[in-house]
Parts: structure tokens; sequence; C-alpha cells
């Protein structure tokens, strides 16, 4: 998979390889140590001290409640047979202390007719989502308009960045092409997610 070096002040999210051991030194509180790398251990803005090679992230966000109407960013994390399952890290301009488990029926995808949820969604693709309400205590989301869908997402062979040309997406890497439920801004969008 393709790593992009990260900068004090980037977006970074759990899991998140923000270096090595050997380069900075982790916090314990929103960053911990595995095997050789530090990672980040919650979303929000990367901040490094250069004298001291200390790393942090700090959130901007502490409480974890979503509001009809509200727009979200957030990582698929679960294929089913009818819904999908999305981390949500972002909402609105506020980065989220702690991620938010949120679900798209596959009724809510699109307003033609998919299949099943895996014809507009890869695992890990990241999305741009409106909270449509709340049952069964899980947050129901909608990717159903043009500015909503996938904003990124790499190759499902190779894990490069994939590139739009008109409505697929092309890995430079390996040539796969890969067809997704876009947002209008795919590739254009201004926040930086490095994974």
């Amino acid at each position: 998979m393709s790593q992009e070096k990260v900068k004090n002040g980037d977006l970074v999210i759990p899991g998140q390889v923000l270096g090595v051991i050997e380069e900075y030194i982790p916090d314990k509180h929103t960053t911990y140590e595995k095997d050789g790398n530090v990672l980040a251990s919650m979303a929000g803005y990367l901040e490094i001290n250069p004298s001291t090679r200390n790393v942090c992230v700090k959130g901007t966000e502490m409480t974890n409640t979503l509001k009809r109407g509200e727009q979200v960013i957030g990582f698929i994390r679960h294929i089913r047979k009818f819904s999908i399952g999305v981390e949500i890290y972002k909402r609105d301009d506020k980065i989220l202390y702690n991620p938010i488990e949120a679900n798209i029926h596959v009724s809510r995808i699109s307003k033609q007719y998919i299949a099943k949820p895996e014809d507009a969604f890869s695992e890990t693709d990241i999305v741009r989502a409106r909270v449509v309400g709340k049952r069964n205590n899980e947050f129901e989301l909608a990717t159903d308009s043009n500015y909503l869908g996938v904003i990124y997402a790499e190759c499902n062979i190779c894990g490069f960045p994939l590139r739009r040309k008109e409505h697929v997406l092309i890995c430079d890497h390996c040539g796969n092409h890969e067809k997704k439920l876009l947002a209008n801004d795919y590739g254009r969008v201004k926040e930086k997610v490095i994974l």
C-alpha cells in the first residue's frame, strides 16, 4: 500500500501509521507503538514537536452524537448483504474524538437501483454521507446525492490511490479499473486524508 509521509497539522485517523519509533516518540494517550511503527489511536490533527520528536493527535470534538441532516466522512469498515458499516471520524467540519459506527442500507446508497452494496463501495473507501436518522441504537446514513459517495479510494489489487477518469477509477500502478459510487468532487477534495 502506498504510504505518504505525514506532516505536522495533517488530519489523521485511528490506526494510521505516523512514522517509525526511531523517528517519533508516541505520547501513549493519542498515539502508540506497534511493530516498530507509531500509530494514531484517535482521529484528529497531528502535532509533532520538532525539538523533542514527541508526537500526539489533537482531537477537536469530544461528543459522539449525530443529528439528522449532518454531513459526515468515514471509512467503509464492513460490507454486508444489504448494508454497509461505516466508521465516522468527521461530522460537518469537526473531527470526532472517538469514531462513531453507522450504517448505510442498500436502499439509501443511490437514487438508482443498486443490487449489492459492493457494486458501489469497497472496504476502506472514504465516503461522504448524510445522517438520515437513528434506529435500534445505530445511526443511519445515505449517499443518494451527487455530492455524497466515495471521496477517496485505493486499488483493490495493489493498494495505490485510484484516479478518476469520467465515471471509472483507474490505478496508474497496476492498470486496474473499478466502478464505485463517486461523490462529484472525487479527486478534488480539499481535505487531505492520508491512509
